[in-house]
């Protein structure tokens, strides 16, 4: 599966800062992030994340 995150963010966040954010300019990247995470840890839905 290939997921795609369109770099929209300041040049001083990382992803780490991403993930802690609470604001509305990093909710997509957050949402998407959560999406994967959740598919990754599903071992029985057939998709390989490399």
């Amino acid at each position: 599966m290939f997921v795609g995150v369109a770099n929209t963010i300041d040049e001083e966040m990382n992803i780490t800062g991403v993930k802690n954010d609470t604001t509305k300019n990093t909710a997509h990247i957050r949402a998407i992030l959560q999406f994967v995470n959740s598919m990754e840890a599903e071992n029985e839905n057939g998709l390989h994340f490399n």
